[in-house]
């Protein structure tokens, strides 16, 4: 796991679900880097309904934006959101991403 219990815990009470918490982690560790749902759904390894509810939420008080690209919805974060730097400054602070990797390689595939 990438947080600890207790840490997972404060987040999820904080940001309001474990799924939330580890979409923000993914997208913010990741800037300019969008994802395709499945896509993200394996990388945090939670379940596609939770993943696109949040994905909904977050998009819909502009944290994340997206666009299409060859039949596929791209999300990524919205760097020009108004709270943008203190949400990422928070997901900074544990040092880790959602499955435990280096941040400068996290989420990039490996060939």
């Amino acid at each position: 796991m990438w947080l600890d219990n207790e840490e997972l815990r404060m987040y999820e009470t904080l940001f309001g679900s474990k799924t939330r918490v580890k979409l923000l982690s993914l997208l913010l560790t990741n800037v300019g880097r969008a994802f395709y749902v499945r896509e993200i759904t394996r990388t945090i390894n939670e379940q596609i309904n939770s993943v696109r509810r949040e994905l909904l939420n977050l998009k819909s008080i502009g944290l994340v934006k997206s666009h299409e690209k060859k039949g596929k919805i791209y999300y990524e974060a919205n760097t020009k959101f108004e709270f943008y730097s203190e949400i990422k400054k928070i997901f900074e602070k544990t040092g880790k991403t959602p499955t435990g990797e280096d941040k400068t390689t996290f989420g990039i595939r490996k060939s």
